[in-house]
């Protein structure tokens, strides 16, 4: 009967200890994929701001080309004038 408890009892201890090296490996995991989330929300984030800051420029370069056209379009506008009163 001893010897029986003996061995249940080395049982015993040795599952738990198999169960808290997979608690902590299935920890370990766990924080392994937080961090890979945090990573991935990082990624996002900064992609974010990139296509922020490309849209940003593009939105600019189209304003810059308006205020060109309109110089432009301006500048025919006097010449035709100039023409109209020379008739």
């Amino acid at each position: 009967m001893l010897l029986a408890d003996a061995y249940f009892s080395s049982e015993r201890h040795r599952l738990i200890d198999s169960l808290r090296f997979h608690d902590e490996q299935i920890m370990e995991k766990e924080q392994s994929i937080r961090d890979m989330v945090s990573d991935i929300a990082r990624s996002e984030m900064q992609r974010n701001i990139v296509t922020d800051e490309l849209e940003d420029h593009t939105l600019r370069t189209i304003e810059v080309i308006n205020i060109s056209d309109i110089r432009i379009e301006r500048e025919n506008l006097e010449h035709e004038t100039i023409e109209l009163e020379k008739r």
